[in-house]
């Protein structure tokens, strides 16, 4: 089943197929899937807080879709999304 974001809220400004940048607030589900055109990306998670990205990992859109999986955090997070292509 898909993941619900009901308990939390996400902004996003994007560049579509070049680079999204994504702010949640709330309690994110383990994984989610996102919409993004087919092509290869590197996602980093950023610590709000201190403004350092802690996680970096590079992905495929298979169909469109990347899932993604957030580290530990507290109230927020963001996500930077960049095409490798």
């Amino acid at each position: 089943s898909k993941a619900s974001l009901q308990s939390a809220e996400a902004r996003v400004l994007a560049q579509p197929g070049k680079q999204y940048a994504v702010y949640f607030y709330g309690q994110l589900p383990a994984t989610l899937e996102l919409l993004v055109p087919a092509g290869s990306y590197k996602l980093s998670w950023m610590d709000t807080k201190t403004g350092v990205y802690t996680t970096t990992k590079a992905v495929g859109s298979a169909n469109g879709k990347i899932t993604v999986s957030p580290p530990a955090y507290i109230a927020d997070i963001a996500l930077r999304i960049v095409s490798s292509e």
